[in-house]
């Protein structure tokens, strides 16, 4: 017969066959709250006390989802986006999205090995994504850029 333990916490606890198993409680031992159409899109955020959290919105002002497109067979591409926001000082993180195009599926991004980054930063207009397919690809691809 196998043995049955779980983790208290702090050490191994054997399960006795005929007490009912109770799930550990507290902060690190809780379930994730439910989820669907109200939190569809949110993040699960850690609050300020033990065993306290929420969705909630990720928030990021200066942030667009673009298309990128390498048109027939290229391995690089650059793609103009107006951005009244940008400033000469702004750091900008891109990245290919796992998502669908009509012209490929989510995980095409990490196939055809895409890297992107920003470049060209025209303060109060707009700046590039440059973004590499190492073997050359085609076709369209979302990318995320997001000021931080």
């Amino acid at each position: 017969m196998a043995v049955l333990k779980y983790w208290n916490g702090t050490a191994w606890v054997t399960v006795e066959a005929d007490v009912a198993f109770g799930h550990p409680a507290g902060d690190g031992n809780l379930h994730v709250p439910a989820t669907g159409t109200t939190s569809n899109g949110m993040t699960l955020i850690a609050g300020p006390t033990a065993g306290s959290f929420a969705w909630a919105l990720m928030n990021y002002p200066n942030a667009v989802q673009t298309l990128v497109d390498f048109g027939v067979n290229q391995d690089s591409v650059t793609t103009t986006v107006a951005a009244a926001w940008v400033t000469a000082s702004s750091v900008i993180v891109c990245s290919p999205m796992a998502m669908a195009t009509s012209d490929h599926d989510p995980e095409d991004v990490y196939l055809e090995e895409l890297k992107c980054y920003a470049a060209n930063i025209v303060p109060g207009v707009s700046f590039d994504i440059l973004t590499y397919a190492p073997n050359g690809t085609w076709g369209r691809y979302y990318v995320n850029a997001i000021e931080v």
